[in-house]
């Protein structure tokens, strides 16, 4: 099967490429991926190996009411010609320069695209190739390249982008019109950040960098939303989708994420008190602690990252009891104050390294206090209200 397009043909520094729009589903019949790898000493191919986690994430993202490819997959094409042997001749594509059409007859080999292509692949797999028809895809075709070139065009795209800062891409989400998983809770660390008498009033690095005259900031807006994504949803993306179509009674029930009624009964606001109780129950437990982040951890990703995986289950007692209170959550911080403070433990990087070791250590003193105190007795729990 040949499959022909319309061509506008463009000149750079490295060549000459022809621009055309594919449908997505031509491309998956025709595609070829050549994977960089060792034989013996030697290595051939191009691309990297696939990302299972990055191929199903797009699988998803097809299926979402906003996505969109508009960036170019190229694609290399070259006709196998042996001018001694003519009949062992093998052509991938024919050119029309007079009607500028360019016409595949064989196989397209990617040189940058390989998760959008695989991702588009998988979700025709999972849910149907009717997603699939929806996308029309930008493709530059580079025409009989040598495999150096191929492989410079691939490491120059790939090795020279950055990556963007996850606070900058949690603050656009954040402003979407309709709630979703990443809406409420940028918008939960916005508020919080701004907020005056708020326990992170001035502390979140909004769009990830430091103010020049804030000498209070401590954590990254993108972390603070990170760390509760897997809190309120263990599919954000699909999640969106029905959020962006009103089908909020769609929202799977999940009781092990303690944050997911919130956003399923459209109570969102209710997370900034309860936020504040936390953290204000944390800052008074620890004021210096939680200030003094040049010499603590707690305010830091360490301490925060460590305090929100622990408190799970004293989340889901508390809501049970109904009992969410500052001073419940502050019953509770004292427990753990007296614990570290039985163990000789300060909150510092000494105690307390950064990365996941010192926050699963900070998160084990939480889990370890509970799982010792509660549940608690009605007397208590009535003095907390």
């Amino acid at each position: 099967m040949a499959f022909k397009y319309s061509y506008v043909e463009f000149e750079q520094p490295a060549g000459t490429f022809l621009l055309s729009v594919v449908p997505a589903a031509d491309v998956l019949k025709y595609f070829l991926i050549d994977r960089r790898a060792y034989i013996g000493d030697k290595s051939d191919g191009t691309q990297r190996e696939d990302s299972k986690k990055r191929i199903k994430e797009i699988a998803e993202y097809v299926k979402t009411s906003d996505a969109a490819f508009p960036t170019a997959i190229i694609l290399a094409l070259r006709n196998e010609i042996n001018e001694d042997a003519p009949d062992s001749n093998v052509l991938n594509y024919s050119i029309n320069k007079d009607e500028k059409t360019i016409e595949i007859i064989g196989q397209a080999e990617v040189v940058d695209g390989q998760h959008r292509i695989e991702g588009l692949e998988k979700a025709a797999e999972l849910y149907g190739t009717t997603w699939i028809e929806k996308f029309i895809l930008p493709c530059v075709f580079i025409l009989d390249p040598l495999d150096e070139e191929k492989a410079f065009i691939f490491a120059t795209i790939n090795g020279k982008q950055n990556k963007v800062n996850a606070s900058l891409v949690y603050d656009l989400f954040g402003t979407s019109s309709t709630p979703d998983p990443y809406n409420i809770l940028h918008k939960l660390a916005r508020t919080l950040n701004f907020k005056e008498k708020s326990p992170f009033k001035d502390k979140l690095k909004m769009l990830g960098k430091k103010s020049d005259d804030k000498v209070t900031e401590s954590l990254t807006q993108g972390t603070f939303v990170q760390t509760l994504i897997p809190m309120i949803s263990a599919n954000p993306s699909e999640d969106r989708r029905l959020m962006k179509e009103n089908k909020f009674s769609d929202l799977i029930v999940d009781d092990k994420r303690v944050l997911r009624e919130y956003m399923r009964k459209q109570k969102s606001e209710l997370l900034l008190p309860l936020f504040e109780n936390i953290f204000n129950a944390v800052k008074e437990t620890w004021p210096d602690q939680w200030e003094n982040h040049n010499k603590y951890i707690l305010s830091k990703t360490t301490g925060y990252s460590g305090i929100m995986k622990g408190i799970n289950e004293v989340l889901l007692y508390g809501k049970q009891k109904g009992v969410l209170t500052e001073k419940y959550f502050y019953y509770f911080f004292q427990l753990v104050k007296i614990k570290m403070d039985e163990a000789h433990v300060s909150l510092t990087k000494d105690d307390f390294p950064p990365g996941g070791v010192g926050e699963n250590k900070v998160r084990d003193y939480l889990r370890g206090v509970y799982n010792a105190n509660y549940p608690l007795n009605d007397a208590i729990l009535q003095g907390l209200k």
